[in-house]
């Protein structure tokens, strides 16, 4: 009998701190990363705005954390016509928002990195790359309807197919 409750509350305990490093904040689902980053993981439960609005920082309740990147597939065919990331994202992972609405993006200057897919399949006549950026990933932008795109100078790598 000891060695049953012994393995419970072990299980328990492994649940209860895999769920503290995600939650929910203001519509959107979020995953801690480390001590004060979390990435968005996409639309809480029951939320289904089209328009997005991605806050700088977020809290558990307890800590208060930046919001430092946006999951891959985070918002995969979300049906979303509008996005705004804040100064604090870094890295947009594959896919995030692909297969979505979308007509215009501006990617903040604090993001390094845009993964691979990432705003594939949208209605995208305007994009605006944001001066950090160093790398474009493979299709990011592909089956777009594409008319304006502002690339910077510090993009050092763009992989095939990223604009077509």
């Amino acid at each position: 009998m000891r060695a049953l409750i012994t393995k419970t509350l072990f299980v328990l305990s492994i649940l209860l701190s895999a769920q503290a490093l995600a939650f929910d904040f203001g519509g959107l689902s979020y995953y801690v990363i480390n001590a004060t980053d979390v990435r968005v993981t996409g639309r809480a439960a029951g939320n289904t705005d089209t328009d997005i609005v991605i806050p700088a920082t977020v809290s558990d309740g307890s800590t208060t954390y930046s919001v430092a990147a946006i999951e891959g597939g985070a918002f995969f065919a979300n049906a979303l016509t509008s996005v705004s990331m804040p100064g604090s994202v870094t890295n947009i992972e594959d896919g995030a928002f692909n297969s979505n609405a979308l007509t215009s993006v501006i990617i903040p200057d604090s993001v390094t990195t845009i993964g691979d897919y990432s705003f594939g399949n949208n209605a995208l006549t305007s994009v605006t790359i944001g001066n950090s950026v160093t790398s474009i990933g493979y299709a990011a932008f592909n089956n777009n309807a594409l008319i304006s795109v502002t690339i910077p100078d510090s993009v050092t790598s763009i992989a095939g197919a990223a604009f077509i």
